[in-house]
């Protein structure tokens, strides 16, 4: 290492290797460990360091810890010029991966300005999203791209301000914590005839996954709001399709997926199911319902129609069910409960705010299923009121 004072701010150049380069002293302390996705810090961001000092290095280390993060063999060359520093990774080992890219910061506003581009191959997917998303329940290995540009003096603000795109690819993974499959196989089964709500329980718990051979999407961002019209799913009895958006400074989901189950595991043969699902609520807790008002097709009352005309194995003119479709009303209304626990929202991407729909479309559709009850008798005239006059 050498230092440099003849400049008008001094100048370090040289170079370092080490086997563990622990970085957590330098850095703001993480959150404690939890479930829960931790808020964006207002805190104020102080960078002015970088405009004190300039610096030439290239660092080489066995492995980099960062708060969240922990990095292996790596490699990077960093350059600070009047309060612009400028990372260049030609090698980046992350979490049985590895990759490139570089990163710029310009701390000579008050709000700095963030940039960076990466690129990295064959990640396990589980650590990764375990220490960045705060969840274990992806599998597989894959690779992603990503290049951005932000702004602003904290957390939050580089948040609100964040733009740019990318993609990932995730090859022989899965899901855990819920069997996409069934579920469609499920609820498409209603149209069929054959009807099991709790098979909708069975479908949503920690021992189901969703086993895939390629899962993949492209996205743009834009003042935060990652958006995507390209979701893909490929595995064993399933295909799926998709698209939606995710609110960063909100930390809000809105996702509307297509998934498309087979009774043959290469989808090429058998019966097949088609129902649209939505991923709403926030990055601490997603959920994950049927999308009645696309289910509907905005048409409750033929949807209705024909469903019992299916299950009653008859066709009408009255939509009413009686008889034996009050057992299979009864069913469907199981069903959609056991569907529709977490109604999803209607959500406002840009801004973030959400407003929940007025009872749901599933609370609306139950109600038509409902058989109605036979009109009460009037009640008997009192002895003492006087007696009812008969209209002439």
């Amino acid at each position: 290492m050498a230092l440099d004072w003849s400049g008008a701010r001094p100048k370090a150049t040289g170079q370092m290797s080490t086997d563990d380069l622990d970085l957590r002293p330098y850095l703001p302390p993480a959150q404690a460990d939890s479930e829960t996705f931790p808020a964006w810090s207002n805190d104020k961001l102080d960078l002015g360091a970088l405009r004190n000092v300039d610096a030439d290095f290239n660092l080489s280390a066995d492995s980099i810890e960062l708060n969240n993060m922990k990095f292996s063999e790596s490699r990077m060359r960093v350059q600070i010029n009047d309060g612009v520093m400028t990372a260049s990774i030609p090698e980046l080992g992350v979490y049985g991966g590895s990759g490139s890219g570089t990163l710029t910061v310009d701390a000579r506003k008050s709000a700095p300005v963030i940039t960076g581009k990466f690129d990295v191959a064959s990640v396990e997917a589980q650590p990764f999203s375990k220490d960045v998303l705060r969840t274990d329940r992806l599998l597989g290995a894959g690779g992603f791209n990503l290049s951005f540009r932000t702004e602003g003096a904290s957390q939050a603000a580089l948040m609100r301000a964040l733009g740019g795109s990318g993609g990932f690819e995730i090859a022989d993974g899965a899901i855990k914590g819920v069997n996409l499959a069934k579920l469609v196989r499920t609820v498409g089964s209603i149209q069929k005839g054959g009807i099991n709500p709790a098979s909708l329980t069975t479908a949503q718990n920690p021992a189901e996954q969703t086993d895939f051979s390629d899962f993949a999407s492209q996205f743009s961002i834009a003042n935060g709001v990652v958006t995507t019209s390209r979701i893909s799913l490929t595995g064993p009895y399933l295909t799926m399709s998709g698209g939606g958006a995710v609110n960063l400074p909100a930390q809000t989901i809105d996702l509307k997926l297509a998934p498309k189950a087979s009774t043959s595991e290469d989808n090429a043969s058998g019966q097949t199911f088609t129902v649209p699902l939505r991923v709403t609520g926030s990055f601490a807790q997603p959920k994950l319902g049927v999308d009645i008002e696309a289910l509907l097709g905005g048409s409750a009352a033929d949807t209705v129609k024909g469903l019992f005309d299916q299950l009653g194995g008859k066709k009408s003119d009255n939509p009413q069910p009686d008889g034996a479709n009050q057992d299979a009303a009864a069913a469907i209304g199981a069903v959609l409960d056991a569907a529709t626990a977490t109604k999803p929202a209607n959500s406002d991407t840009a801004t973030g705010t959400s407003t929940a729909s007025p009872a749901s479309a599933a609370d609306a559709l139950k109600q038509l299923l409902k058989p109605k009850k036979p009109a009460e008798p009037a009640p008997a005239p009192d002895d003492k009121s006087e007696p009812q006059k008969t209209p002439q």
